[in-house]
């Protein structure tokens, strides 16, 4: 159910508060059946009665020139493309990838969740399950809040895609993870589900608390406090990408890959690294640190501070 407050004109999804609250009309659905005429009526007097006062006629027309622009909606006219029964999920996915490719812009990050929409809808839930209880206030006790960043889904798909292929640039990860042979073109559903098996592993690794935490304290070793000292999300991103590189593939110690991630960070963020051309610099960076064989965390972290 969707619900709409017409004094703030904003949509939200509606649950048991927001059916409590006089200021929402906990289901739009209802301007659409019944009469229309008592719904506005029973909304008006259940605010006038919350409030504890009359709404003056002007404010009563404008919340209802609002409301009545929601209820227009019956009216617009959507743009649909139907599908015959025959379509497989492979040729959904790619409809929808080259519609999108015109008109609204889409980053290749969209195209991705979508293909995990297709072949493995609990990771993108995960991913924004994760963003989401960064940011929800009703979300306590242990969770991914933090003083330095809100990721979106996007953002946290580009360190999984980091850690489970050493990739920055994601236009090739597309084609990976739909099954596709980069050498001779083949799309194989083997090969497909091989690679979201390898991004669910390193999503397990971006989604464990424990690593999200441990991770941000290196940026407060780093002499960083909040996000107002941050001036780029790429920054603290793909530096939790090379952390759990780090961590989950070499396997260095927390309190030996605290101190060297602090530099490397503090690097990052005073130099602009993955400020201009990010994916560029984060696929370069990448591709030193695959150089070196899993489980030699020595050399890795001689590597970064042979950069820094």
């Amino acid at each position: 159910r969707i619900a709409f407050d017409p004094t703030k004109e904003r949509f939200e999804v509606s649950d048991a508060a927001i059916a409590r609250d006089p200021n929402f009309i906990p289901d739009i659905t209802a301007l659409w059946h019944g009469s229309y005429k008592s719904g506005i009526r029973d909304f008006f007097r259940k605010l006038e009665e919350s409030s504890d006062r009359e709404i003056p006629n002007e404010e009563m027309d404008r919340l209802e020139e609002r409301i009545d622009r929601v209820r227009d909606l019956r009216d617009f006219r959507f743009q649909v493309i139907e599908l015959g029964a025959s379509a497989n999920e492979e040729q959904v996915a790619e409809i929808f990838v080259r519609i999108n490719s015109e008109g609204v812009k889409l980053s290749q990050a969209d195209f991705i969740l979508t293909l995990m929409s297709v072949y493995w809808e609990d990771g993108r839930r995960a991913l924004e399950e994760f963003a989401r209880a960064c940011v929800d206030p009703a979300v306590t006790g242990n969770s991914p809040k933090n003083e330095f960043i809100n990721p979106g889904p996007d953002q946290l798909l580009r360190a999984g895609i980091a850690l489970a292929f050493g990739r920055g640039r994601l236009a090739t990860v597309y084609q990976i993870l739909r099954g596709k042979d980069l050498e001779t073109g083949e799309v194989s559903r083997d090969r497909r589900s091989e690679q979201f098996e390898q991004l669910a592993t390193a999503n397990d690794a971006v989604l464990d608390l424990l690593h999200w935490h441990e991770f941000l304290k290196c940026l407060k070793l780093a002499g960083f406090r909040n996000h107002k000292m941050i001036s780029s999300d790429n920054a603290i991103i793909y530096t939790y990408a090379i952390w759990l590189i780090g961590r989950s593939y070499h396997g260095i110690e927390i309190t030996t890959l605290r101190p060297v991630i602090a530099r490397w960070f503090f690097m990052v963020q005073t130099t602009g690294r993955y400020t201009s051309s990010p994916e560029t610099a984060i696929e370069s960076d990448l591709r030193r640190l695959e150089r070196i064989k899993q489980g030699a965390g020595e050399a890795f972290c001689g590597e970064l501070d042979r950069i820094v």
